[in-house]
């Protein structure tokens, strides 16, 4: 992508906006997605995120839902008609999300017909930005092994709770094998997004850099992966976890669209350089890792 492409990607985002609006009623695929707005379908979600405020995935369930409401109200249909329209394999499943959503169920929203507060599509302002600096390194990483734990659950798109359990695991494995000089800093990945995988079913890897060569211990949980080689941005960020997200939202909103760099079709992860369990708060410090073209 050229230099200062702000305007390019958000006229892409918001032909990504009206290509799901056109095909609602059908399965829609990150991969699809990917191709409309013409990047990576791994920085898809954090470029939707950083630039409307919600998920992905969330924003689709909540437009399909706002369909729901009116054909509930002006139509006939059945509620499992309407359920398959929107996406949804059961009546069942649609009813909880439906009243996750609206506060009541389908059928009591068609019996009493209230008002409720519908979630409209999506419209991207499209302007010229200001300029803004962000520090950043890049760097070569050359492959490397990650002893790693997998744990599932996102809560209000937050991986808090998911991690600290991933953690626990690894980090008693290591103390009890005796391998914490084999290893080296603590890395988080959150390879899913929220289209192909609702909140309770999203993974969070938590691992930990493999420095020396070692036999690993067999473990139903613990595991190896490799990381491949490549070029990355390398953003820091300073203080604790729950302020992350803004440092992921000024890169991909900020920094990505007014940069000469291309994000690569590969994971985006966190290096916890001091973690939380070493340092203050004011004293921690987080690399996240974009990889680039």
């Amino acid at each position: 992508m050229p230099p200062n492409n702000n305007i390019h990607l958000k006229q892409n985002l918001q032909k990504l906006i009206d290509f799901i609006e056109v095909h609602l009623e059908e399965e829609l695929t990150l991969e699809q997605l990917a191709i409309v707005i013409g990047y990576s379908p791994y920085h898809l979600h954090h470029i939707f995120t950083a630039f409307t405020g919600e998920s992905l995935g969330g924003y689709i369930r909540k437009r399909r839902l706002s369909l729901a409401v009116r054909w509930l109200q002006q139509s006939s249909m059945r509620i499992t008609d309407i359920a398959l329209r929107c996406g949804y394999q059961t009546p069942a499943a649609f009813s909880k999300g439906f009243r996750q959503a609206f506060g009541i169920t389908p059928s009591e929203l068609r019996k009493n017909k209230p008002f409720l507060l519908l979630h409209d599509q999506l419209s991207i302002k499209v302007d010229i930005a200001r300029s803004i600096e962000m520090e950043f390194k890049i760097i070569e990483r050359s492959e490397q092994r990650v002893l790693t734990v997998e744990r599932k659950g996102q809560l209000n798109n937050d991986f808090t709770v998911t991690a600290d359990k991933a953690f626990n695991i690894l980090d008693k494995f290591i103390d009890d094998h005796n391998l914490r000089s084999f290893v080296g800093y603590c890395l988080g990945i959150t390879p899913d997004d929220t289209l192909s995988a609702t909140p309770e079913e999203n993974r969070y890897i938590a691992g930990y850099f493999i420095t020396r060569e070692f036999p690993v211990p067999e473990h139903n949980e613990v595991k190896q992966i490799i990381f491949p080689v490549g070029k990355f941005a390398v953003f820091e960020h300073h203080g604790e976890y729950e302020t992350l997200w803004k440092t992921w939202k000024a890169i991909y909103h900020e920094w990505l669209p007014q940069s000469e760099y291309t994000p690569r079709d590969a994971m985006p992860f966190e290096v916890y350089v001091k973690n939380k369990f070493e340092y203050k708060k004011e004293e921690m410090l987080t690399e996240i890792y974009i990889p680039i073209e």
